[in-house]
């Protein structure tokens, strides 16, 4: 095989690495929408005292990331300004703690009547660094998440902040 044609084909392997099926917008229960490789799947309910949860995922195996939404119904809390700030920033730091992480970025805004959080997690998984980007929004009772996990360490399009960056335009409540 000639030089240039083995570098041809090097070429093509190192591409198709990068390249993933491209992700399509997904319908969360009717209520919002978000972008994932592949139909999420169902991953589990979970309850608290204040809170309802049902957690979603897909991934994406060639570039080794890791998409998830949520959406949690607050129960018996006041829907103050106040309480609903003190509720996603308790959100995130537990959604740090329950990953091993540390936040590295938050910034919490309120639009209109909603709250939008985007939040980054830095976190360690079977010894490789590890990075979730994520976004909530709080509307009508609801706490909506996005999220994208992917090594701290991936290039190009599987990145999770550039996947982060590049869909979260597509990310909204219904």
């Amino acid at each position: 095989m000639s030089l240039s044609r083995y570098l041809f084909v090097l070429s093509l392997l190192f591409f198709s690495q990068n390249l993933c099926a491209a992700p399509s917008i997904y319908t969360i229960e009717g209520k919002f929408e978000a972008v994932f490789p592949s139909q999420p799947k169902l991953e589990g309910e979970y309850n608290t005292e204040n809170s309802q949860t049902r957690l979603y995922y897909s991934i994406d195996e060639l570039n080794k990331t890791f998409y998830y939404a949520g959406i949690s119904s607050l129960i018996g809390m006041g829907k103050t300004d106040d309480v609903i700030n003190i509720f996603i920033k308790g959100f995130i730091a537990s959604k740090a703690k329950t990953m091993n992480g540390s936040v590295s970025f938050q910034d919490i805004k309120k639009q209109g009547s909603d709250y939008q959080a985007k939040f980054t997690i830095e976190l360690k998984l079977d010894g490789i660094s590890m990075r979730s980007q994520s976004t909530v929004i709080y509307h009508n009772g609801y706490l909506y998440q996005w999220s994208v996990l992917s090594d701290v360490n991936s290039i190009g399009i599987s990145n999770s902040s550039n996947v982060f960056n590049n869909y979260i335009k597509y990310f909204r409540v219904k």
